[in-house]
């Protein structure tokens, strides 16, 4: 959240603003002095006048370090998240300007406390929130509206597929998303056709199912033949004695 909460700040290009800081721990202190309000006045990035929130007195040198501005509010947040366990630190963030509000973590030995307050853009009204993605979807045929995503999901989700928008209500947070026309998706870019079929999909192996063989079906057998020749046919066997001649029948005399 922290990374797409501080690149969300920088999209906004604001150098110009007035906020009210409050610092306890900071450089190992937290004396009324200097955990006392700042009104800190940033312009072009940059502090240029530090007062007492509650008397408008320009606040000592020796206590202008308790001030600070949002860059650098993130650059200790940045160190604080490094360095120590998740649940040891606690933040929070403008919704509006996504500027940090709060930094509370557990400092080798102290306790480190940071707040910024009543955010104020210098010059001019302050801009929409959403004054650049809103441009985005706007051009791309869609209109800006709020939903319940998952956790962590940057603004304007891709639309067309399953799955930013699908956590349980503990594992999600309102973002912005791209609203397109009745049968059109956000696809990240511009609103599209929703898509009209389901992709194909290969049949998911079964343990009951018939298992395959890597082995090709055999071709069908023909009559088996003999490697030998074929015998020609016998003829009938001949005796190689002659046939007697008849006997005449023997006469009396």
């Amino acid at each position: 959240r922290f990374v797409r909460q501080r690149r969300k700040w920088n999209l906004r290009n604001i150098f110009d603003y007035d906020i009210t800081t409050t610092n306890c721990g900071g450089d190992g202190r937290c004396d009324a002095r200097w955990r006392a309000p700042k009104r800190v006045e940033v312009r072009n990035g940059q502090i240029s006048r530090v007062t007492y929130a509650d008397t408008g007195d320009i606040v000592e040198p020796e206590y202008e370090n308790s001030a600070f501005n949002v860059d650098e509010m993130y650059n200790v947040m940045g160190v604080a998240l490094g360095r120590d366990a998740p649940e040891r630190v606690k933040t929070g963030y403008n919704r509006d300007f996504n500027n940090p509000e709060f930094l509370d973590a557990v400092d080798p030995g102290e306790q480190v406390t940071l707040t910024i307050t009543d955010f104020q853009e210098a010059s001019g009204p302050p801009p929409s929130p959403t004054s650049e993605p809103t441009n985005i979807c706007t051009e791309g045929g869609g209109t800006v509206t709020t939903a319940s995503c998952c956790a962590g999901q940057d603004d304007y989700p891709n639309t067309c597929v399953v799955g930013a928008c699908g956590c349980p209500p503990e594992d999600s947070e309102d973002i912005m998303i791209c609203l397109c026309p009745e049968n059109n998706c956000w696809d990240g870019i511009s609103c599209i056709q929703e898509p009209t079929s389901s992709p194909t999909f290969e049949e998911p192996w079964s343990p009951t199912a018939e298992p395959s063989t890597s082995s090709p079906t055999p071709a069908p057998q023909g009559e088996p033949t003999s490697s030998s020749p074929t015998p020609a046919p016998q003829e009938e066997p001949t005796s190689s004695s002659p046939t007697p001649a008849p006997q005449e029948e023997p006469t009396s005399s």
